[in-house]
């Protein structure tokens, strides 16, 4: 699986494009430089009246191309081969002190003729015989042909662990040998042992300069098992974590601000501080506290980051309980309100705990962290327990338009599409006029390839709110994706003249004219996006290193857009697989591979997981081909690319 295989599946269209005059080109000189089989020459049909034809050859003559002095050798040759036979049977019986008696050359012979019976003997599926045969022969003669030849009789008797013994002999002599590699290979994955099956498959076809079809096919078959075994296993056994703050952010914006009001506020009960506050009736303090809560707030990490897989550690945990402790801020309604500051402040997991926290304490806002925890829940790829705490939210918040969007989300992803729609309808029931519900019933509908009807929900949503950026992103795409090229063009215009400011904008753009093959026009727009981003948008960045790399031929330049993509948004997932990339092009395997291994810890489903390993694994047979052939690491470098 290449990189643009797997892209594909993610669906960046602008990497797909930017790739694919590669690979074309890749398969144009395949077909231009493969040899044709020739044509076999096509027998002569014979007549009817031919068939039946008598001869008028007489009894002593003879077919074409026979004489007296042909038959005379046949009969040497026959004698000659009963010779060897004798001497064949006579040699089976030497002991090793005979055996080291005999002149080298004669040893070397003598092995020969026992091999040739060996194959014989392989020929007519006789393996004990052949292996009594090929064992004699290596006694006489250490040969890795030998050994590959009894290797071949061990995997036909289904005795794995002999084939690798004798696979390995022969690699010690000859580590080159592509058939032992190969026979090796195929004894390793019957045994389980996939990795190293893989290895000697890629060394194999490496050497074999990609002349076997079949050892290519056998990669890319151990490649999905492997990936597939350890993304499984990965998964299985990991701590469920967020994905960047990035995707969150992007996610949480998808949806419209929510006025927060006390929910179990109906006989006017009012929260402890407002009331303090009411009372005072002192702006200037009011602003104080407000002030002193966003002081407490950054004090509790003072000294303790959030590291760059955007995990926190337990002890930062609890030292937000102890903050609020010592604060005395007890209830459900103070952790409710710091994990609405921590929201706004892009410190994930903490309000995560923090809205954990208000819904153990019974907060008033019971049903809105019912559905922050379920959305970040959701985003750990825990839909379960997600589905969980929005059921509870629905029963104390019936008319929670949020809540039927979400689940339908998850419904899709779930592959039950029929419930999804329900839940968009009931939706639409409770508030025909929720822009939120047309703009990801939208993007449902993108995402499962109906364009048309993508298109209406987008315009919808731009109907009911003509503020919202995205909308406007996926309706040009959408349009695009149509085939209404002008439409989606036009759509474009108009969303850079809403919002001239938008990063987004200019990069989208950007990414439509490189489909185009309008490359400068594009790096333009790259260049806007990159100038208007607030050092929260690496995408621009990404996208100038692809066109460098693919179109323009610059590598050099590429990683360093790269670089400066990472350190805007190290998690990014498309940031970490085009660093490979280039890293593998240049040559630089162990360091590519790092950059895999560090976007797999955040890649959020067992599908996704699966594609980057392989991907990985790919890396990493040949770092280990490197290591084991040093003096062939030379010919890595189109493999890379």
């Amino acid at each position: 699986m290449t990189v643009k295989d797997y892209f594909a599946k993610q669906d960046y269209k602008f990497y797909i494009t930017a790739s694919a005059t590669v690979v074309l080109a890749g398969v144009g000189l395949y077909y231009l430089m493969t040899p044709k089989t020739p044509k076999s020459p096509k027998t002569p049909k014979t007549s009817k009246t031919s068939k039946h034809k008598p001869t008028n050859r007489s009894k002593k003559s003879r077919p074409t191309g026979t004489s007296e002095t042909s038959s005379t050798a046949g009969r040497d040759r026959t004698v000659k081969n009963r010779e060897e036979e004798a001497e064949i049977e006579e040699f089976e019986k030497y002991n090793t002190e005979q055996i080291n008696a005999l002149p080298i050359e004669r040893r070397k012979s003598a092995s020969l003729l026992l091999k040739g019976r060996g194959n014989n003997a392989f020929g007519h599926r006789n393996y004990d015989t052949a292996i009594r045969l090929y064992t004699q022969a290596l006694v006489f003669n250490e040969d890795p042909i030998f050994y590959n030849n009894r290797a071949a009789c061990y995997y036909n008797k289904n005795e794995f662990d002999k084939v690798i013994e004798d696979c390995n002999n022969a690699l010690q002599m000859d580590p080159y040998y592509v058939k032992a590699l190969n026979r090796r290979a195929m004894a390793y994955e019957q045994t389980s042992c996939y990795e190293e099956s893989l290895h000697d498959y890629t060394a194999a076809c490496i050497i074999d300069e990609f002349k076997n079809e079949s050892t290519a096919t056998s990669i890319d078959r151990l490649l999905k098992k492997v990936a597939k075994i350890k993304a499984q296993e990965i998964i299985k056994n990991r701590i469920k974590r967020l994905p960047s703050t990035k995707f969150i952010s992007s996610y949480l914006d998808s949806f419209r601000k929510e006025t927060v009001k006390d929910e179990k506020d109906e006989k006017g009960e009012k929260d402890e501080k407002d009331e303090k506050d009411e009372k005072s009736g002192n702006d200037e303090h009011e602003e104080d506290k407000e002030n002193n809560e966003n002081k407490e707030i950054n004090e509790i990490n003072e000294n303790n980051e959030i590291n760059e897989n955007n995990e926190i550690n337990e002890n930062n945990e609890n030292k937000i309980n102890d903050e609020i402790e010592d604060s005395d801020k007890k209830t459900g309604n103070d952790f409710f309100k710091l994990a609405e500051k921590l929201v706004k402040q892009q410190r994930y997991q903490e309000a995560m705990k923090a809205y954990e926290d208000a819904i153990n304490f019974d907060c008033k806002n019971l049903a809105k962290a019912l559905n922050m925890r379920g959305t970040f829940t959701y985003l750990m790829g825990d839909s379960q327990n997600a589905l969980i705490d929005f059921q509870k939210a629905l029963e104390l918040k019936p008319d929670y338009v949020q809540i039927y969007v979400k689940r339908a989300t998850i419904y899709m992803e779930q592959g039950n599409k029929d419930d999804a729609w329900e839940e968009f309808e009931e939706a639409i029931k409770i508030n025909p006029t929720d822009p939120d519900i047309y703009y990801h019933r939208g993007q449902v509908y993108f995402l499962d390839n109906d364009f048309d009807k993508a298109v209406k929900e987008y315009q919808r949503r731009i109907e009911l709110d003509s503020d919202f950026i995205f909308a406007y992103i996926q309706l040009s795409i959408a349009q695009y994706k149509n085939n209404s090229i002008t439409e989606g063009m036009k759509t474009f215009q108009q969303g850079l003249q809403k919002f001239p400011k938008s990063a987004e904008m200019y990069n989208y753009y950007g990414e439509m004219l490189a489909d185009q093959k309008r490359f400068d026009e594009a790096m333009e727009q790259f260049d806007k996006a990159a100038d208007l981003q607030q050092e929260n948008f690496a995408l621009p960045f990404v996208n100038k290193a692809m066109l460098c790399f693919h179109v323009k031929g610059d590598p050099a330049q590429a990683e360093e857009l790269c670089r400066r993509a990472l350190e805007i948004e190290p998690e990014s997932d498309i940031a970490n697989t085009i660093m490979s990339e280039i890293l593998l092009a240049r040559g630089n395997l162990e360091l590519a591979l790092r950059y895999l291994e560090k976007y797999q810890e955040v890649a959020r489903t067992e599908a996704e997981l699966q594609g980057i390993l392989e991907y990985a694994e790919a890396a990493r047979s040949h770092i280990t081909f490197k290591e084991r052939y040093p003096q062939l690491a030379d010919r890595l470098g189109p493999i890379a690319r």
